[in-house]
């Protein structure tokens, strides 16, 4: 899971407010919808009219689109400072695209936060990771956790499946 943060950044002072406002009722509304549950009023269906975010293209730039419920959507841009050429955030406007192109959606959570008089988003996705290839090619190493709290135990073996090392930890070595 990939987490990553960006600053909203306004056309407005009027969108700007309107984002508190929306921010502010949203807020609101979910503790009094958990407060249904609990007492078991069955109203937790408000949570699913309230804030969405949603990225859009928009000319050549990727925009946030924030619903601020009555059918009503600002976008904004996001702000924010990519200090190495590999970083995810340059990965997501890709993934976007990519998704756009092949209609091979991907799950995301984008999810607003105020501090500082600013308005954070932060935004969560799946890693692609590579696929898992499990070989015994250069050997083994196998850990053995259900000899705790007597100790930790570890083998390795070679390729052929020849013991090559057998190790045993106690307890005080695996602290700090």
């Amino acid at each position: 899971m990939i987490t990553l943060r960006g600053i909203l950044h306004f056309g407005s002072p009027k969108d700007r407010e309107a984002v508190f406002s929306g921010m502010r009722r949203f807020s609101a509304a979910t503790r009094y919808a958990y407060l249904c549950l609990l007492e078991g009023r069955g109203d937790g269906e408000i949570l699913k009219e309230l804030s969405s975010l949603r990225w859009e293209w928009e000319g050549n730039g990727l925009l946030l689109r924030i619903h601020l419920g009555n059918r009503q959507w600002i976008r904004t841009e996001i702000m924010r400072k990519v200090r190495r050429e590999r970083y995810p955030w340059n990965l997501l406007p890709a993934r976007l695209a990519w998704a756009g192109a092949t209609e091979e959606w991907f799950p995301y959570t984008a999810t607003p936060r105020p501090k500082e008089g600013k308005v954070y988003v932060f935004i969560s996705l799946e890693e692609d990771l590579a696929a898992i290839s499990i070989t015994r090619d250069r050997g083994v190493i196998g850990v053995d956790l259900a000899a705790f709290p007597h100790h930790l135990a570890g083998a390795e073996a070679s390729p052929g499946g020849h013991l090559i090392a057998l190790e045993a930890i106690p307890p005080t070595g695996m602290a700090g």
